[in-house]
This record gives structure tokens, sequence and C-alpha cells, in this order.
């Protein structure tokens, strides 16, 4: 049972998990050079998610709700490109 539940809550506990690269490096690029633009949408599914708490928790529904977002940046080298450090 999800923490902070009552030991008494029997009823359904409802999940959503969302998946957030902020940021890919491209240290090993396995994407085409045409579809690099896109990379901005890896991590469309852990913002969803923060979108959806955000609005769940204003509505307060009496089912409970927990959200896992596996976010990372991924720069798989040592001295990685990345245009905020510039």
């Amino acid at each position: 049972m999800p923490e902070g539940l009552p030991a008494e809550h029997g009823g359904p506990v409802l999940g959503l998990v969302g998946k957030g690269i902020t940021f890919d490096t491209g240290g090993i690029s396995i994407k085409p050079g045409d579809n690099m633009e896109k990379m901005k949408y890896d991590m469309a599914g852990g913002a969803a998610m923060l979108g959806a708490m955000r609005a769940i928790a204003l509505l307060k529904p009496r089912v409970p709700v927990i959200a896992i977002v596996c976010a990372a940046e991924n720069m798989p080298t040592a001295r990685p490109t990345n245009p905020a450090t510039w």
C-alpha cells in the first residue's frame, strides 16, 4: 500500500508512469539526422505526468494517485556538448 494511505484503504490506487529524458548530448546517435529536432519530445512523458499530477492535486479525487517520472539527462561521454554550458 502506498505510504500515507490508511491501512484500511482497500480500494483502487491509480498509477501513472512517464519517461523524461531532459537532454540528449548525442554522443551515441542512433536517430537519423532528419529527426534530431524531435529530441525535445523525449521528455514529453515526464512532462505529461507532472501536468497530470498538478491537475489531479487541484481536483482532489477520492482515488489515491501515484506518479513515477523516470528522468535523466542523457550524457554518455565525460565531456558532452550541451548548449546550456556554452
